[in-house]
């Protein structure tokens, strides 16, 4: 979907000064703010949802394939949201069609927009997954790892995911790594 409208673009401005502010505020100046604007008034707006499933301390990491858009980057399992469709129900939709794995119990823990300029601006909405049933098969990644806290900080993931591993990493979210502790 490409915006049309003005007030699309008003709309997307909002949310993406919003966005910067938040994350950037040190590095706000006029003309970011006004680049980081025009960037997502031109581009696809796309809502994702991504799941982190956490296994004896180690979360679940997956690599995109080679041929694929943004080759052999790493990235939570999960994906675009469906016109009409919830994001939980999406995750689990997404999570059976990649590993083959049926979710239930999820929580939103985390919500961050990001801007590939040129490409598209993503909506995301990270989930913790704390049960899982079936066995996880790979159907659509390169590879799929369980990875370390020091591990996930070294691998090469999509930008619109570093927020995310930087709140991961923040020594306050132990608890999602080791869930007895929840």
């Amino acid at each position: 979907m490409r915006f049309g409208r003005s007030c699309d673009k008003t709309a997307a401005a909002f949310v993406f000064l919003r966005t910067i502010m938040r994350y950037n505020s040190a590095n706000c100046t006029d003309v970011g703010i006004y680049r980081y604007i025009m960037v997502a008034s031109e581009t696809e707006i796309i809502s994702v949802v991504a799941g982190l499933i956490f296994k004896d301390g180690r979360l679940l990491a997956c690599q995109r394939r080679a041929g694929g858009a943004f080759p052999l980057k790493w990235e939570f399992p999960g994906g675009k949201i469906e016109p009409g469709e919830e994001p939980g129900a999406a995750l689990a939709r997404e999570l059976r069609e990649e590993l083959g794995i049926e979710v239930e119990g999820i929580e939103e823990v985390f919500t961050h927009t990001h801007v590939y300029p040129g490409v598209s601006t993503v909506n995301l909405k990270f989930f913790r997954v704390p049960f899982c049933r079936g066995r996880m098969v790979n159907r659509v990644f390169e590879q799929v790892r369980w990875v370390g806290p020091e591990e996930l900080a070294q691998l090469d993931f999509l930008e619109g995911d570093r927020p995310m591993i930087e709140w991961l990493l923040s020594g306050k979210r132990s608890a999602l790594w080791h869930p007895r502790e929840l």
